[in-house]
């Protein structure tokens, strides 16, 4: 029965640890699935329908309706792995230096941050693709809340993922400071994070983030999932 007992006590550690990042695979949807919502889903207008007015401009907008609606479903379920993702993030940082490390403070907030943004940036897309001429909200909307929403869902689709910033610099300062994550880590959390704080309060051109942090994801899943091979 001691033997018996043994085996399991040995055994159950072994197969958590097996498993315990399977939660980054999630994160390796929430990137492809950002970038596409927000670049295949971009239309770009000639500036010449522009200057037509608004209902050149909605007029212009409909042929691409299904475009639209794909960027919103997208990045609304990039939007629910990313509560995944950050949270498996969060508890595995949790087992590295505590609960209480300011660090894993940073990275929840930050997180929690991104996910209420991103709600809004792609509900705002999907708002403006029910408002296009022939959908199903289209009696709702003039030419001019169309040409109005097309703008405003163009920029802030690219700005949902900014908090993720403070969480990069979070796992910057664990694994470049505290050495409690690889340093090649810290090295590309730092790059980037500076890179998206630069543009944004250098150039007022927050929209980096939509193309950064999207890529600091990847990489970070791709680490925790070889992470979990080399560990089990």
């Amino acid at each position: 029965m001691s033997t018996i007992a043994t085996t399991a006590d040995t055994v159950a550690p072994a197969a958590t640890a097996r498993h315990r990042n399977r939660f980054a695979l999630t994160g390796l949807l929430v990137g492809p699935l950002t970038a596409a919502s927000t670049m295949i889903g971009a239309v770009l207008l000639d500036p010449a329908v522009k200057a037509a007015g608004p209902d050149a401009v909605a007029e212009a907008l409909a042929d691409s309706r299904g475009l639209f609606q794909f960027g919103a479903i997208a990045g609304l379920a990039a939007t629910l792995l990313l509560i995944v993702w950050a949270a498996g993030l969060h508890r595995f940082l949790e087992t590295r230096v505590g609960r209480d490390h300011l660090a894993v403070r940073i990275t929840q907030f930050a997180a929690a941050g991104a996910v209420g943004a991103m709600v809004i940036a792609f509900s705002l897309k999907a708002v403006f693709a029910g408002g296009l001429p022939g959908a199903i909200d289209a009696t709702m909307y003039t030419s001019i809340d169309v040409a109005v929403l097309h703008i405003l869902h163009e920029q802030l689709q690219w700005v949902g993922l900014l908090s993720m910033v403070g969480a990069m610099f979070a796992v910057a300062w664990l694994a470049l400071r505290e050495r409690a994550l690889p340093r090649f880590l810290g090295i590309v959390s730092l790059v980037l994070a500076l890179f998206v704080t630069g543009m944004t309060l250098g150039l007022a051109l927050p929209y980096s983030a939509g193309l950064a942090v999207p890529v600091w994801i990847v990489v970070t899943s791709v680490w925790l999932l070889v992470r979990r091979e080399r560990t089990a």
